[in-house]
């Protein structure tokens, strides 16, 4: 009750946000969606690491709040902080959005995972629906053994930079002995999910996405 009173006090100051929130071309619906919420500089104690941050909740299985993401909208470092690990909530154990994603996944057998909660939001919005992301972590033997509960195979599609791509060939890398397909997507230009489709679009992102699954049956 605790967090869902916090997730209340971030939903209803949404609003202050309106500015970044059109910037990032997010609509109400997705707003509502994934229950986005605000940090005002004014705030509970308890939530005050989380000022002037847009929220994003981070939920378990069953979809109840766990944790929280934030976001900066001032330029401070670092730009995204989440909760405190808890018994509740570990990095390493936990993908966002996967309580939403679960039942997609399960039915394509295959999980994409991202870096960040606006590469999924933008996959989603798009039709994408098995997305999760690792949140500012690799991917780790404990994320995959949770993905294998639903997933065939695993494809990471990390930031096309160069620190995005170190994250994903450590990952192959570390993961090989899952006994799970994993194969890995580089997007053109340094870009993330979230940027490459607002500049080149859904459709090539699908053919980039579809050719990598061609390529892993050869």
């Amino acid at each position: 009750m605790f967090l869902y009173n916090q997730l209340e006090f971030f939903k209803q100051n949404v609003s202050m946000a309106d500015d970044y929130i059109q910037h990032r071309g997010l609509d109400q619906k997705t707003i509502q969606d994934f229950e986005i919420g605000f940090c005002p500089f004014i705030c509970p104690e308890e939530v005050n690491s989380f000022s002037n941050r847009l929220i994003f909740p981070i939920n378990n299985l069953s979809g109840e709040v766990i944790a929280f993401g934030g976001r900066s909208l001032s330029g401070e470092k670092p730009k995204f902080i989440n909760s405190p690990e808890s018994n509740d909530y570990k990095k390493s154990r936990v993908l966002y959005n996967l309580d939403k994603a679960q039942d997609y996944i399960l039915n394509s057998g295959v999980a994409i995972v991202v870096e960040g909660y606006f590469d999924v939001i933008q996959l989603w919005n798009n039709g994408i629906r098995n997305v999760v992301a690792s949140c500012g972590t690799a991917i780790t033997k404990h994320h995959i053994r949770l993905l294998k509960r639903f997933a065939d195979e695993v494809v990471i599609c990390y930031d096309g930079d160069a620190a995005g791509e170190k994250a994903a060939e450590r990952a192959l890398e570390g993961l090989s002995d899952e006994q799970i397909p994993i194969s890995n997507i580089s997007l053109p230009g340094g870009l993330d999910p979230d940027d490459f489709i607002k500049t080149n679009g859904i459709d090539k992102f699908k053919e980039i996405l579809n050719g990598k699954k061609e390529s892993n049956k050869l």
